[in-house]
């Protein structure tokens, strides 16, 4: 896959930037996106910081399109 879409709360150990992080670490280059609908500017700027596009819910599926589409 070319993107990675995780929400920041998971049920576990891990959340969404978790997830992130450790596929930015095996396969970097992919596009990666966190949705949450509990933002905070901490987990924006750790998100933005590993390259992640950071988004809040609600999102409309056209936002959520325009952030991973393939430029041509």
């Amino acid at each position: 896959f070319d993107t990675v879409i995780s929400d920041f709360r998971l049920s576990g150990r891990l959340n969404g930037l978790d997830i992130l992080k450790h596929q930015q670490e095996r396969t970097p280059g992919k596009r990666l996106v966190l949705i949450t609908a509990f933002g905070s500017a901490q987990v924006q700027a750790q998100a933005e910081a590993i390259g992640a596009v950071y988004m809040e819910k609600p999102l409309s599926l056209r936002e959520l399109l325009s952030n991973i589409a393939v430029p041509h």
